[in-house]
């Protein structure tokens, strides 16, 4: 049995992709937040600030971020970047109208 060689760092192979520091500090560089460049990478923005600066985003273990590796977008705050806002719509004209019809056929 001959031993396999191992696969080009740049080749995918069943959605698997090895993120390297030069590779997340130039999409850093690039751009000017750490989510545009996580999107060129295809990857969360927590992970390419972790891997292009050497910091866990949810800021732990660093107490200063003046410490960062390389360059990249600033932040005051990188946490948002581990858990960001999820989209909560105040207000749907759909579900509105339907909570007027139910109310009407309840209540009429």
């Amino acid at each position: 049995m001959t031993p396999r060689s191992p696969r080009p760092r740049d080749q995918r192979e069943h959605g698997e992709i090895e993120l390297t520091h030069e590779a997340a500090c130039t999409a850093a560089a690039g751009e000017d937040s750490w989510e545009k460049a996580a999107q060129t990478l295809a990857v969360r923005p927590g992970l390419v600030f972790m891997v292009a600066t050497g910091i866990p985003a949810d800021g732990s273990g660093v107490p200063d971020l003046s410490e960062r590796v390389c360059g990249g977008p600033a932040l005051s705050s990188p946490q948002s970047l581990v858990n960001p806002r999820g989209h909560n719509p105040l207000r749907n004209e759909l579900v509105e109208a339907w909570v007027r019809g139910r109310a009407a056929r309840e209540l009429g």
